[in-house]
């Protein structure tokens, strides 16, 4: 991956891509961050509070929402209170023009991302 990116190509990593290793149990960084010049940050803990330890196979239904949202411009029915669409959506959402909302399945914790990436 490293190769391709370097020759030019683009990559997308959604959720904890590359945050685990072949087991399943996580690693202190994700194994791409370099490509992808985010890393991961540990949330701060006081006094004796334990981590939970994550592992890949915990699951966790969530759903993203797209934005801006589109749902004014889509065929059926309307509420009335759909917001005005202002602006576009980033070009890797192209395909999702008729849904606001897509399937997550993980969490987003906060991430250190690098200036310039």
């Amino acid at each position: 991956m490293r190769q391709f990116v370097n020759r030019g190509g683009g990559l997308l990593a959604t959720g904890e891509s590359s945050r685990f290793n072949a087991w399943g149990e996580p690693l202190p960084d994700f194994a791409l961050a370099d490509l992808f010049g985010a890393h991961v940050v540990e949330p701060r803990r006081s006094g004796n509070e334990g981590r939970r330890v994550r592992n890949a196979n915990d699951t966790v239904h969530t759903y993203l929402r797209l934005d801006p949202e589109r749902r004014a411009l889509v065929d059926g029915p309307q509420a009335g209170t759909e917001p005005a669409v202002a602006g576009k959506r980033h070009e890797v959402l192209r395909g999702f023009e008729e849904t606001d909302i897509i399937p997550f399945g993980g969490v987003l914790d906060p991430l250190r991302v690098e200036a310039g990436i």
